[in-house]
């Protein structure tokens, strides 16, 4: 019993030595990659850690610099944050639709970005105001191709769409501005934004309502109006109508026009005007 005990005490030992073995040799083989492998998914991890810090960082100083140009209400300040935050979430085209709306209000209003309409300097020319309008529509347009596609910037698409139409039809080109409205209605209503849809196909019946109004004059452009009038015709307002024109019986001759002076419109006629009793006493 004892010789057996002694063999299972030394089986074991040299089992054991056997292992120790073994395992120190595949320790040799292999520690190296080991190593490498365990320093690499550290670096990784690390690197993973640090590059998530500095993105969020990133998007941080790209809103901080949105907001504080927005505040500034200057586009190129708007601008310049677009193009140095290009893909940090939705900033750039946020900055690109609030510059293009600040050179399109400026146009509509012939007021500078920021000035003073009691300021002369601050007024803009006809050309300063096309000028801006075609600011706007570029901005506008680059916007959208930002975002175009994103089913996730739908609203942006939108804004952006709606944005084109108001500078092309701000710069007399209704064509232009009636096919963007027809696009926004179109993909108002596939991304279920019933009330814009229904909003923008108003704007394109008012568009055409627009269209075929005569224009509209300023009191003091009046006159100057009836004049070009005139004179697309061959007839100076304060010219007399031939007597001698056979303009028939119940053809009243109009009254020449004082020179320099607005039609003031319609008179209503006098009760007591020889006209009335002369129908009296043809009744």
């Amino acid at each position: 019993m004892d010789d057996r005990q002694q063999q299972i005490t030394e089986g074991a030992g040299l089992q054991e030595s056997r292992l120790n073995t073994e395992f120190i040799d595949w320790l040799k083989r292999w520690s190296n990659t080991i190593l490498m492998v365990v320093l690499v998914v550290t670096l990784a991890y690390v690197g993973w850690t640090y590059w998530g810090k500095m993105k969020e960082r990133r998007l941080d100083e790209a809103f901080v610099n949105y907001e504080a140009a927005v505040d500034s209400g200057s586009p190129d300040s708007l601008l310049k944050v677009a193009s140095e935050f290009p893909n940090q979430a939705s900033v750039a085209p946020l900055a690109r639709l609030r510059a293009a709306d600040i050179y399109l209000e400026a146009a509509r209003s012939g007021v500078a970005p920021g000035g003073d309409a009691a300021i002369e300097a601050d007024v803009l020319t006809d050309e300063q105001r096309s000028t801006f309008a075609l600011m706007s529509r570029e901005q506008y347009s680059e916007a959208l191709e930002e975002v175009a596609g994103d089913s996730k910037r739908t609203l942006l698409q939108l804004r952006a769409r709606d944005g084109v139409a108001s500078a092309a039809i701000s710069m007399g080109d209704v064509d232009a501005g009636r096919k963007e409205l027809e696009e926004l209605h179109k993909a108002a209503n596939e991304a279920g934004f019933v009330q814009l849809a229904a909003y923008t196909v108003e704007r394109i019946d008012g568009l055409e309502k627009k269209l075929n109004q005569p224009p509209m004059y300023a009191r003091e452009n009046i006159a100057a109006a009836v004049l070009q009038v005139g004179t697309d015709l061959g007839v100076s307002p304060e010219q007399d109508v031939d007597e001698s024109l056979p303009l028939g019986d119940d053809f009243e001759r109009p009254s020449p026009l004082p020179t320099g002076r607005a039609p003031i419109g319609p008179q209503a006629p006098d009760p007591d005007s020889e006209g009335d009793d002369d129908s009296d006493d043809d009744g």
